[in-house]
């Protein structure tokens, strides 16, 4: 295996390379999958949409706010129909 880089003790520089091993804790992973990244999940793939299209967080920010209440208004039309909907707004 010399040159592939897997199985040498020591780099080019004469360091010592070390492999650490990853073993996730599944009850933290359940946990988080709970708490936050199930809503913006659910969100997401209800809008159809596979990723955020913006990349810094004043874009996401903003993607996101437009998001929620698109879905929030989908939901109230899924759930309770469009003209009752709109009699509800309009005696408001």
């Amino acid at each position: 295996m010399k040159g592939s880089g897997f199985g040498r003790e020591f780099n080019d520089k004469n360091l010592k390379l070390r492999q650490i091993h990853y073993v996730p804790d599944k009850e933290l992973l359940k946990r988080r999958k709970s708490l936050s990244e199930h809503p913006f999940g659910t969100v997401r793939r209800c809008l159809g949409a596979d990723c955020l299209l913006m990349k810094r967080f004043s874009g996401v920010t903003a993607e996101m706010a437009l998001a929620y209440p698109a879905f929030n208004l989908k939901r109230v039309i899924s759930i309770v129909g469009i003209k009752p909907m709109t009699e509800a707004i309009s005696t408001n």
